[in-house]
């Protein structure tokens, strides 16, 4: 199982571009400048069509341009993999996924409805410079912080 990173990251790009989730839109800038040459160039041949999303799951996109007619692609996070049984499938990229959890991550998986999953990937973010001293400011009027996400439960 699994793709070349520059085809995956392709993939990527071309079904996250085509949605208008705020994370999809991050994470198509995201791995656009990682392409290289052979990303983008199997990129270029790629068409994505009737994507749509999947409520608190991720997307699904028609996609041509990948050497068969059209595949159904999806990219979601473990709510998706779990139902698309890729989790069963593929345990030791479930594991990884935990891990990242833990390391305070977010996981995604992509994949089609004909290969299964093809990679699984995670992205996180810094906390802001400034966010330090804006907590300890808070802190310093007794006033207590907790952080709130829905990155991961």
């Amino acid at each position: 199982p699994g793709v070349s990173q520059p085809r995956a990251l392709a993939l990527l790009v071309a079904v996250q571009r085509a949605a208008s989730h705020p994370l999809s839109i991050a994470l198509a800038a995201a791995a656009e400048p990682r392409l290289g040459p052979e990303g983008a160039q199997v990129l270029r041949g790629l068409k994505v069509s009737s994507c749509n999303a999947i409520p608190s799951e991720g997307i699904t996109a028609k996609v041509s341009g990948l050497g068969e007619s059209r595949q159904t692609v999806m990219a979601g996070n473990m709510k998706l993999a779990e139902r698309m049984r890729w989790t069963n499938s593929h345990p030791a990229w479930a594991r990884k996924v935990n891990e990242w959890a833990e390391l305070g991550l977010t996981s995604g998986w992509l994949g089609t409805e004909v290969d299964g999953p093809l990679v699984v990937f995670a992205v996180g973010d810094e906390p802001r410079p400034e966010a330090a001293h804006a907590v300890a400011s808070l802190h310093a009027l007794s006033i207590e912080t907790h952080m709130l996400t829905g990155d991961n439960p």
